[in-house]
């Protein structure tokens, strides 16, 4: 055959017909058979158990986004008064963010005049300890709210009576880690139009604080994506009153890149099985 003869033919393995060109004394067929058996050979030298855990992995991966490693990540926290006062309800469960069954962290205060002991046991949505994650909490005074039916997150805050402004401080954080914050202002004794909300001392919004007994955006509470700082700390302050906040950890570019393997190794999986 002519090196410049060409015919159709299907090259092994390959699926679609294919032209042939003769080059020199190799036919470019034979070429083409060789790299589609390559292709195979290294497949196929993917063993099936490696595939399938690599698989598995990124399946808990892609669930874990959105379930178990979110709310792993989760910590709450509220401000209470005195112990046992029942004026006072305990939040339970989800607030803004979370899901029902979500353990959160109580900050009581033992005397009334910024009394609120450090938190040297945090644990998360799970109630799994958070391993060296602490919390503390400052302020002159707290005051449970005076209207009845408050969503329980909202039915205290510890306020600024004369010198010390709320200051929710969470320690032992990933340095610079990315969180989604919520804020919470659910009552203050006194009438104010600027109750700015502060991350590391830098103003993020500011809540009125208006008594409403429900959840309401930008009322009661505020969301904002923020940073630890290189101590891992994130300390939340007010310029009036503070009530409580959740800060979820979101997910490192890393464990993004295991869903991409997940997919891959699907991939490959359904390679080989055709």
């Amino acid at each position: 055959m002519s090196s410049e003869t060409s015919i159709v033919s299907s090259a092994a393995g390959c699926g679609k017909p294919r032209p042939i060109r003769s080059v020199g004394n190799t036919r470019s067929s034979d070429m083409e058979r060789k790299e589609c058996f390559m292709c195979r050979k290294f497949l196929s030298s993917i063993p099936t158990a490696v595939a399938l855990s690599l698989s598995a992995v990124a399946g808990f991966a892609v669930v874990g986004l959105t379930t178990g490693v979110r709310a792993n990540t989760l910590l709450n926290f509220q401000v209470m008064g005195a112990a046992g006062n029942t004026a006072i309800t305990e939040q339970t469960g989800a607030a803004a963010i979370g899901t029902s069954g979500d353990s959160w962290n109580y900050l009581f205060d033992s005397s009334d005049l910024n009394g609120w002991p450090t938190l040297n046991t945090v644990v998360n949505s799970a109630d799994t300890v958070a391993s060296g994650v602490t919390a503390s909490f400052q302020a002159d005074h707290w005051q449970p709210s005076t209207t009845s039916g408050d969503v329980p997150i909202l039915s205290n805050a510890g306020y600024q009576g004369s010198t010390v402004k709320p200051l929710l401080t969470i320690g032992g954080l990933g340095a610079g880690q990315e969180y989604d914050l919520v804020a919470y202002v659910g009552f203050s004794p006194y009438a104010f139009g600027d109750n700015s909300i502060t991350v590391n001392g830098t103003a993020i919004g500011t809540l009125p604080a208006d008594n409403v007994t429900t959840l309401v955006s930008g009322t009661n509470y505020l969301k904002q994506t923020v940073f630890a700082s290189n101590s891992g700390t994130i300390a939340i302050g007010a310029v009036n009153a503070l009530s409580g906040a959740q800060l979820q950890a979101v997910p490192e570019p890393a464990s993004l890149g295991l869903v991409g393997l997940g997919a891959l190794c699907l991939l490959v999986k359904r390679r080989r099985s055709t």
